[in-house]
């Protein structure tokens, strides 16, 4: 008896020094690889991996400021660019809990200006899943530079839609912007206060905001863009006020973390709520998140952006609650790539 328990627990102290061999391998595969595609100028970042709220992996690689030679760190300020839509989508779908908005009211309801023809076909639900048939930036003729809500209502008035509401799947950030009109219209506050107060202190991330054009961010990671003389300073928005709702927020690896974590909780937003928010309206989409169905992993929720200087992205497997999240300060990094990578710790 006692032979069997010597072989047993020799058995088992084998498999436990091989699985941390293992895993100990498999950071110095990644880590490398990481920093291969820093030391070529393909990414300059941060990255992590939770699985049930614990990080399993976490890196930080690159320049944050190659001017001032200050390296990416934990608290490395990033934008998010269109990553700061499923935090609109929530502050929506909050406002539907409360019962202050209405899925499937008309956008003009709540925005009495928004007067065109075929606004009576347009709610809110077509807004938050991109299938109103409103054209993106791309041929709305605005002054981005120094526009008003006036004058983009109008704008977008005078541009034809592409397709009935309802019908068809196109992704229009500028549907984000509506919401966020109407998300202060109905609140009476403005959309930074409706963030903090709602997502930000709830969750307890208190490393991430709104960009304001000439406030300065401290730890902020500026924005590159690779070209063939090497990296350079990515051209800054002119005024990030024009994609507030659909961009302009900041956050941290670690923040993006509580909130993956808050959204498996009842802090944010109802667990029904929660169900609308991550279902398929057409696909890939349903309220302020890309949707997938995979028949080993389950259901798979993600986001990213890429703007003047950024590329990031959050992926959550709600089976197993586990969250990738990658925030590059290089513009148009191959997100794939990382992707691979960082998914060999959840095989």
């Amino acid at each position: 008896m006692k032979r069997k328990t010597f072989f047993l627990g020799l058995l088992i102290s084998h498999c436990f020094v091989y699985k941390i061999y293992s895993q100990n391998r498999l950071v110095g595969e990644v880590d490398k690889a990481l920093t291969n595609l820093c030391d070529s100028g393909a990414f300059f970042g941060s990255v992590l991996i939770s699985k049930a709220g614990k990080i399993i992996y976490s890196k930080n690689v690159g320049i944050a400021n190659i001017e001032a030679n200050a390296h990416v760190t934990n608290t490395s300020k990033f934008e998010l660019a269109s990553l700061s839509k499923p935090f609109t989508a929530l502050l929506v779908l909050q406002l539907v809990d409360k019962g202050i908005l209405k899925l499937n009211a008309k956008v003009s309801d709540y925005i009495p200006e928004f007067t065109r023809t075929d606004s009576g076909e347009i709610t809110v639900h077509h807004l938050l899943s991109h299938t109103s048939g409103l054209q993106d930036f791309v041929g709305i003729n605005c002054p981005f530079a120094n526009w008003t809500e006036k004058e983009f209502i109008e704008a977008l008035q005078k541009t034809p839609v592409h397709f009935k509401a309802g019908s068809q799947f196109e992704y229009a950030s500028s549907t984000y912007i509506l919401l966020r009109f109407i998300i202060e219209h109905v609140t009476g506050v403005s959309y930074e206060t409706n963030l903090k107060e709602h997502i930000f202190k709830p969750a307890g991330m208190t490393n991430s905001g709104i960009i304001h054009n000439q406030e300065i961010l401290r730890e902020r990671a500026m924005g590159y863009v690779k070209t063939e003389a090497g990296l350079r300073n990515a051209v800054p928005i002119a005024n990030h006020d024009i994609f507030l709702g659909a961009a302009s927020i900041f956050s941290t690896a670690s923040d993006l973390l509580l909130f993956d974590q808050a959204l498996y909780t009842d802090k944010l937003v109802t667990s029904e709520t929660l169900k609308k928010m991550f279902t398929v309206v057409l696909p890939p989409y349903g309220y302020g998140w890309f949707i997938e169905d995979d028949s080993t992993k389950g259901k798979i929720v993600s986001h990213g952006g890429d703007i003047f200087g950024y590329t990031t992205l959050m992926q959550r497997r709600l089976k197993d609650k586990s969250v990738i999240i990658i925030l590059g300060n290089i513009q148009s990094i191959d997100r794939s790539r990382i992707l691979t990578l960082l998914n060999k710790f959840l095989l």
